[in-house]
């Protein structure tokens, strides 16, 4: 083989290389080709929903649910309940579509007021992005407060 023919050869391995063909793989998969995007749009939260809003003072199960969307997908849910002692509880949303629900399970209260429970929740995305939280709370009466009576009178 002549020395142009071994240049010649040479220069083709290496720019088949430089393609990513070979024993690395496929042509173009390699770290510098413009394939794989970076994912910074976090996911969007909306429609909270907490119901009942109101509980009797014995407590009991609330469920909460809101809707998040993202241009990707939605790796994960969460709520956070806090109580009036101050101390959170996470719970992972249960996804169905783009909906994602949970059920807290609030004490009863023996307390001489009515309980504020705050709940925010927070969804992310494969790539960390995180949404802007939603807020809301929910309540469990005091034995010294009559339940709601009916609506619409």
């Amino acid at each position: 083989m002549s020395r142009t023919a071994l240049g010649t050869v040479i220069a083709l391995a290496v720019a088949l290389m430089a393609q990513g063909c070979g024993d690395d793989g496929p042509p173009n998969n390699n770290a510098n080709n413009n394939n794989n995007a970076v994912d910074a749009t976090a996911p969007v939260l909306t429609n909270l929903a907490i119901d009942p809003a109101t509980l009797e003072l014995d407590g009991g199960d609330v469920t909460l649910a809101v809707t998040a969307t993202d241009d990707v997908g939605v790796a994960a849910v969460t709520f956070t309940v806090t109580p009036p002692s101050g101390t959170p509880s996470q719970l992972a949303g249960t996804a169905n579509g783009t909906r994602y629900a949970a059920v807290y399970s609030a004490p009863g209260n023996g307390t001489g007021a009515t309980q504020t429970y705050n709940v925010s929740v927070v969804a992310t995305d494969a790539a960390g992005n995180a949404s802007a939280p939603l807020a809301g709370e929910f309540e469990v009466l005091s034995p010294e407060m009559p339940p709601p009576g009916p609506s619409g009178l």
